[in-house]
């Protein structure tokens, strides 16, 4: 995986958070990079993230992990969405990276598996 990372030029911690958690790189890295420089860039990113991701099944596990940590029911992906997903992914991401490289790096294997959502 890390030639991978490394020949690709992909985001480390963003790749192994998707590895982890079962998540489309390119659409974890695009709903975490939504924003622009200005409030219509911004709007115009959602767009498009809502025009390519909307319908997919890799947004619907995203959803169902979403809604699964935080206790919420969002079935469709939507400007709010966006931004919601937005937050915790980088929140997974920097839980990853603190975990794969940081000060908690003896984590047992088994303390992350199932982590997953079942995706319906």
């Amino acid at each position: 995986m890390l030639k991978e990372i490394y020949d690709l030029g992909l985001d480390m911690h963003s790749r192994v958070c998707c590895q982890i958690y079962g998540l489309n790189y390119e659409m974890f890295e695009e709903i975490r990079n939504h924003k622009g420089e200005s409030a219509q860039e911004t709007q115009e990113n959602i767009k498009a993230i809502l025009e390519k991701w909307a319908k997919t099944e890799d947004v619907k596990c995203a959803l169902a992990l979403y809604n699964q940590r935080y206790n919420t029911n969002y079935n469709d992906l939507t400007d709010e969405s966006v931004v919601r997903l937005s937050e915790m992914f980088e929140l997974l991401r920097k839980m990853t990276k603190t975990t794969v490289f940081g000060k908690n790096c003896c984590r047992s294997k088994t303390s992350l598996i199932s982590v997953k959502p079942k995706c319906a």
